[in-house]
């Protein structure tokens, strides 16, 4: 396997995390910082289900099955709750599933991670080429589905709910409606990478990754969906691999990229705070 499609491939498993942070968002404004714990919870259900023998094609849908339904579980979560509360939700259940998978041995083999017996035909360059290929494709779709008369109406529950409901609109269907999405896009990702890198550590999938998550789909416009996600997704995921490649400046290469990313993060909340000064509310 080659660097530049290993490059390919992380940038692509941000694409789709990024994307169940970004349907969430524009639905129901709130931070979606759970979306790593859900791809891990799937990606330590394919690799389960596939060193059990079970067919790839049942063991995949199986884990994003899982995946949708811990999105609906969150979401019904999030109505309970405020937005600050949900972050706090979010982190408590993240820092769950990360405990779970070090002790539970029996089925994640603890600290160690849990490998996966190879069961995809084919090369990994092939595999690694179509993960990338796939998330592309999806975003696309995503962008269209947010053009279309039912994408705008999630728009609208997430900027005014009383307004979606003078319209005539169920804000709770479209909210749960995208909790699915996003699940199940989250799965997708946490089985693309167990089943390409076919290995998975407690730590792989972990708050971090969630963050930078996070800030990908935030800065990603829904006009501009996949190219937005494509470029950011590959700034924030694959950037500091991609600086290996020249060794230039020593360390200081990853320290300006270090600075690149806080400052996104940075601009990410000024953009936030602008746009709800209000606070935040049930």
């Amino acid at each position: 396997m080659s660097f530049a499609v290993l490059l390919f491939f992380t940038a692509a498993v941000g694409i789709l995390l990024s994307m169940g942070t970004h349907v969430v968002w524009q639905t129901s404004r709130r931070l979606m910082l759970v979306i790593g714990a859900i791809a891990s919870v799937s990606g330590y259900a394919v690799a389960i289900a596939a060193n059990a023998g079970v067919p790839v094609v049942w063991a995949v849908l199986s884990a994003m099955l899982i995946g949708a339904l811990l999105g609906v579980v969150l979401c019904l979560s999030a109505w309970r709750v405020a937005r600050e509360d949900f972050l706090l939700l979010a982190l408590a259940f993240s820092e769950l599933v990360r405990r779970l998978a070090f002790h539970l041995e029996c089925l994640t083999n603890g600290a160690y991670g849990l490998r996966v017996a190879p069961i995809l035909p084919g090369t990994s360059d092939m595999w690694f080429t179509g993960v990338g290929i796939l998330a592309a494709a999806v975003a696309l779709c995503l962008q269209l589905w947010f053009r279309s008369s039912r994408g705008l109406e999630w728009r609208i529950v997430g900027c005014s709910r009383s307004s979606a409901e003078l319209l005539g609109s169920v804000p709770a269907r479209s909210e749960l409606a995208s909790s699915v999405v996003s699940g199940a896009v989250a799965a997708l990702a946490g089985i693309a990478y167990v089943l390409c890198i076919r290995y998975i550590h407690p730590d792989d999938m972990g708050i971090d990754l969630s963050l930078a998550a996070l800030v990908v789909g935030l800065a990603a416009r829904p006009r501009w969906l996949t190219i937005d996600l494509c470029v950011m997704a590959f700034i924030l995921f694959a950037g500091r691999d991609f600086l290996r490649l020249w060794d230039i400046g020593g360390t200081v290469r990853f320290a300006i990229h270090e600075v690149v990313v806080g400052a996104i993060i940075i601009l990410m909340a000024i953009r936030l705070a602008r746009a709800d000064p209000g606070g935040s509310e049930p």
